[in-house]
């Protein structure tokens, strides 16, 4: 987590994120970007336990 941060901060990002924020952006990224949606779907599919 201190790495995510540095990395925030060397990029000028003073607000808290967590890392999960990256996953929305991407994932929205994609979709913008006219990505397959089962594509997209599976870059981020979570199996349950």
């Amino acid at each position: 987590m201190k790495e995510f941060i540095k990395a925030l901060t060397a990029a000028g990002i003073t607000d808290k994120h967590p890392p999960h924020d990256c996953r929305h952006t991407f994932a929205t990224l994609l979709n913008n970007a006219g990505a397959n949606p089962v594509s997209v779907k599976l870059c981020f599919y979570v199996t349950s336990r």
